[in-house]
Formats: C-alpha cells, sequence, structure tokens
C-alpha cells in the first residue's frame, strides 16, 4: 500500500486546496495525486477558519474580539521518538498532559472536563 503524502505548510495547503477546489471534489484530488485526504480536508477546514476569522477581525472595532480566536482543528502528526517509552503527551496552549501506555481513560475524560471548566 503506497504511503499518501501529508500536507506540511500553509504554501503547499493553499495550492492544493485551490486545485482540489478547482477539480471539484478535494478527496478524488487528493487520492489522484497521492496526498492523504484527510490532511488537506483538514488544511481546508483551518483556511476557511483563517479566512473567516479575518474577515470578522476587519468587521469589528474592537481589539478583544479581533484578537481572540475560535477553537481551531489541530492535525496530529506522529513523530519517531528517540526512546520509545509508550507514553502519550498532549499540549494546548499552555496545558500539557502527559500519560503512560497504561492510563485510565475515563480518568483522562474526567482530568479533561475540568479543564474545560477553567
Amino acid at each position: 500500500m503506497e504511503k499518501l503524502r501529508k500536507i506540511r505548510d500553509e504554501k503547499e495547503a493553499r495550492r492544493c486546496v485551490a486545485a482540489a477546489r478547482a477539480a471539484g471534489n478535494l478527496g478524488q484530488w487528493a487520492r489522484a495525486h497521492g496526498y492523504d485526504g484527510r490532511s488537506l480536508h483538514a488544511w481546508a477546514m483551518n483556511l476557511g477558519r483563517g479566512t473567516a476569522a479575518k474577515s470578522a477581525a476587519r468587521r469589528t472595532s474592537s481589539a478583544r474580539v479581533a484578537n481572540e480566536s475560535a477553537p481551531a482543528l489541530v492535525e496530529l502528526i506522529p513523530t519517531p521518538s528517540p526512546t520509545p517509552t509508550g507514553r502519550v503527551v498532549m499540549q494546548l496552549g499552555d496545558v500539557r498532559i502527559e500519560v503512560g501506555p497504561d492510563f485510565d481513560s475515563v480518568v483522562l475524560r474526567r482530568l479533561l472536563a475540568v479543564l474545560r471548566a477553567c
């Protein structure tokens, strides 16, 4: 099975999304050109949010609203670990959660619920 390419940067994403939209179907275009369709779709969503956020910022005179951003989709790309520990690290802003291979998913859900409430 051929490994599909991920889109690595905004410049490549803008070029691919434009070409796929011109072709009419993101998924079919991605397959035909060897790209991971999920990666292309994630970039299309994020680029769309960026455009919408910039337009909203231009329409408002409030700096507070212009500086706030809606939650965005973050694409996770696995990278090889120099020392495989089985640990998973999740970080968003200044919040970092690290769990081992034996973590309890129920406890993690409760922890995330507490963080959401903050």
